[in-house]
């Protein structure tokens, strides 16, 4: 996993003068502000700016379709987990979640929030140390360039100091194209490894599971699954079919 620092300078104002966007003024809270647009397959994107838990509260069917279809889809971005980051550790944060649009149709989104210190920064909702890996911008196969300069256009009309997005893959077309944007709009963007993230492929059974060759992993699992046999009433369940999946996850 990669973090992404972009900071603004001096000649990204004149930039954007050159350029000849128009500056929105600050929007009263639960505004959701339509800003950047951008060309992508001859259709025209637009982006808008979400700014209260409300308006995140009415893109949930949008937004988990967009997570589930997305080119980088990771639980960490679908709407129950972000939704729930939010109410845990929003409180003296701001939300400014970039929704890119296709007509009707949530193609892209950039999860963010603002938080004002000694700098005014946006960051990713679900960064920090929550546990969350591979974050970052949402969108649909082949739409990563268009989504991409569309949020940034739309980030570019915003004030703030810098940018840092954390947590993010170290190789995606998504991260690729806002820092190719940010630095064809002037600004300094720095790059580096902040930590592996590890995985594994899982085989078809638990039993072939267990019968995997790390001999250390399996009498950790084995060990841990004794030790909540003794402390709790506790059932493996498996083969859980797909449409089983959700009631075991309210029971939780």
């Amino acid at each position: 996993l990669h973090s992404l620092c972009m900071l603004k300078t001096l000649q990204n104002l004149r930039t954007f003068r050159e350029r000849g966007f128009a500056l929105v003024a600050a929007a009263a809270a639960g505004d959701v502000l339509a800003l950047g647009t951008a060309n992508s397959d001859n259709a025209v994107m637009r982006c808008t700016s979400i700014r209260s838990a409300a308006e995140f509260r009415e893109l949930r069917a949008a937004w988990d379709d967009l997570a589930e279809r997305s080119a980088s889809p990771s639980v960490f971005l679908t709407w129950e987990w972000l939704s729930t980051w939010w109410e845990v550790y929003g409180e003296g944060l701001a939300l400014n979640i970039i929704a890119a649009w296709d007509d009707e149709q949530l193609i892209g989104a950039a999860p963010l929030y603002r938080r004002q210190s000694s700098r005014n920064e946006l960051h990713l909702l679900s960064d920090g140390d929550v546990g969350a890996d591979f974050i970052g911008i949402m969108a649909l196969p082949g739409q990563e360039q268009g989504v991409c300069q569309c949020v940034w256009e739309t980030l570019f009309a915003e004030s703030w100091d810098r940018i840092v997005l954390d947590h993010v893959p170290a190789t995606s077309e998504s991260v690729e194209g806002i820092t190719a944007a940010a630095i064809a709009d002037g600004c300094r963007v720095h790059a580096h490894p902040r930590f592996p993230c590890p995985g594994m492929d899982l085989p078809d059974s638990w039993e072939t599971f267990l019968d995997m060759p790390d001999k250390a992993f399996k009498h950790i699992v084995a060990r841990r699954a004794t030790k909540l046999r003794k402390k709790y009433d506790v059932e493996l369940v498996l083969n859980v079919s797909g449409d089983e999946l959700p009631g075991y996850i309210d029971t939780l």
